[in-house]
């Protein structure tokens, strides 16, 4: 696997991923245009067989904090810790431009998403009621960007 930053190639399927991974709540093709040429750096893909396997979408939201603005692994890549490296990656970006906190959003019932993040240091700060439409919340998390870097091992 490579974690590399996103090409003009990538848009296609990354924009297929977004759809399938996030439905209704995806960027559009768009916008994911706009991260890829504005991000400097913070449009992450991992790559696997020459295929695009996941992204990691990152912005600057101040001076000293990051925001995880989408983060998928296409279903046949799950469980192999890609998505671990793309956050590891992440971070070390944000620790680069002198970031301290991180935050994201993430569906209350996405219990295995939840589970990767917390290990990064992320907790739940606020749910978002009807933040994915009616009856469907989701909960803001922020890490501490001053904790160790290395997330920690799965139960």
């Amino acid at each position: 696997m490579k974690i590399r930053p996103f090409r003009l190639s990538d848009l296609k399927p990354i924009s297929r991923l977004e759809r399938e991974a996030f439905g209704p709540h995806s960027f559009d093709t768009l916008s994911l245009l706009s991260y890829g040429i504005f991000s400097r750096g913070g449009f992450l893909v991992a790559e696997e067989d020459g295929q695009v396997a996941a992204h990691c979408i990152t912005k600057r939201t101040g001076r000293n904090s990051w925001e995880i603005a989408s983060i998928a692994v296409r279903l046949e890549y799950r469980r192999r810790g890609i998505g671990t490296a793309l956050l590891t990656e992440a971070f070390q970006l944000f620790r680069s431009r002198g970031g301290r906190e991180a935050t994201l959003e993430v569906k209350v019932d996405n219990r295995d998403a939840q589970r990767l993040y917390e290990r990064f240091g992320f907790s739940v700060k606020e749910r978002l009621h009807g933040y994915y439409g009616p009856r469907h919340d989701g909960f803001l998390m922020v890490a501490d960007l001053s904790e160790s870097q290395t997330p920690k091992s799965p139960p």
